[in-house]
């Protein structure tokens, strides 16, 4: 599963506009991902798998985030070989963020992180939503 929600008209170099939750972009971005694998439900890394792909000949890339499968996977396992929850982006974000996250040591200071988001990303209400199975 893809999902989205991206600015049409990105105005930073992270191309991204805080659209919901910041505590949520936070955690899906950390923690632990479900998936099923070979048919079975594990756990993946978060912003690792990274993909791209193009949409009506828009360039995105996606990755693996946590919570956006719900109960789905555990419903799933042993009937699907394949399930993941994707993120998708423009391009470089996930690169962006990781350096944040692990290069900085911001996933273990989710307080400053958070200030750093809601102070330097813009909010932003006019924005498009994907979403690609």
């Amino acid at each position: 599963m893809r999902v989205g929600a991206l600015p049409q008209f990105p105005t930073n170099s992270i191309t991204y506009n805080l659209t919901w939750s910041t505590d949520g972009v936070i955690n899906e971005y950390i923690e632990p991902c479900e998936a099923i694998v070979n048919g079975k439900l594990t756990l993946v890394p978060a912003m690792e798998e990274r993909e791209e792909f193009s949409l009506e000949g828009v360039q995105y890339e996606a990755f693996n985030t946590s919570g956006g499968l719900g109960t789905l996977a555990e419903t799933l396992e042993g009937k699907v070989r394949t399930l993941n929850y994707r993120t998708i982006r423009y391009p470089g974000h996930c690169d962006i963020f990781k350096t944040l996250l692990n290069d900085l040591g911001l996933r273990h200071r989710r307080d400053v992180f958070k200030d750093i988001l809601e102070t330097a990303v813009p909010g932003h209400y006019s924005f498009r939503y994907l979403r690609c199975c």
